[in-house]
């Protein structure tokens, strides 16, 4: 089992928060997990992105390098996106999120981050992933060079990003939004990483 980091911030989160996180775990099923729960500032950042380097040390190369720039994507998105008006109970964090890597058999990883994010900040996302989801692979890159080329960013990348990593997942992402209270969604994302090209994973 890999470590679970931590735990005492799990411990003292909302039953509901809590039972969201733990539903997510679940979905790594026998594969080795790691969680951080924390505020994702540069430290903390930085110090997940080391801690994930040395659990891949033992994957396939392109598996290792799609898996660890997935992670920086998401990680920058919750750094760029999360709202900074958390609920009251999470009120000592400017940029709560969480972050789940799964090791998986026949070395398929599994990643997934949840954040808060206000009502408007998710009517953009969840169009421009619905969008994204009904692309084929010649639309898509079509799609990665003409805003590369407009250099036109979604808040900071997160439009490049996201395409990035649906071409790193062949696809192979998915999402959902939980309507936490009358202002807040927690917004949840998993991607899968598979050396089996056409295999499709959490659907």
């Amino acid at each position: 089992m890999l470590p679970i980091l931590n735990k005492e911030h799990l411990s003292v989160l909302p039953e509901k928060l809590q039972e969201v996180i733990y539903s997510e775990l679940d979905e790594c099923g026998q594969g080795e997990t790691y969680l951080r729960v924390d505020n994702f500032l540069p430290q903390t950042i930085d110090e997940l992105l080391c801690d994930i380097e040395n659990i891949l040390s033992d994957v396939p190369k392109k598996i290792k390098k799609r898996t660890f720039n997935i992670t920086v994507e998401l990680i920058q998105n919750i750094n760029l996106h999360a709202t900074t008006s958390a609920p009251g109970h999470l009120s000592k964090y400017e940029k709560f999120g969480f972050y789940i890597l799964c090791k998986m058999t026949n070395f398929v990883t599994r990643i997934t981050t949840g954040n808060f994010v206000d009502k408007a900040v998710k009517n953009d996302i969840e169009y421009y992933l619905r969008y994204l989801k009904g692309l084929s692979a010649k639309q898509m890159k079509d799609l990665y060079f003409k805003i590369f080329e407009l250099n036109h960013n979604y808040k900071g990348g997160g439009g490049l990003g996201f395409i990035d990593i649906a071409k790193k997942t062949n696809n192979n992402f998915n999402f959902k939004f939980i309507n936490y209270n009358l202002e807040l969604y927690l917004f949840i994302f998993n991607a899968t990483v598979s050396i089996e090209k056409n295999k499709v994973y959490g659907q």
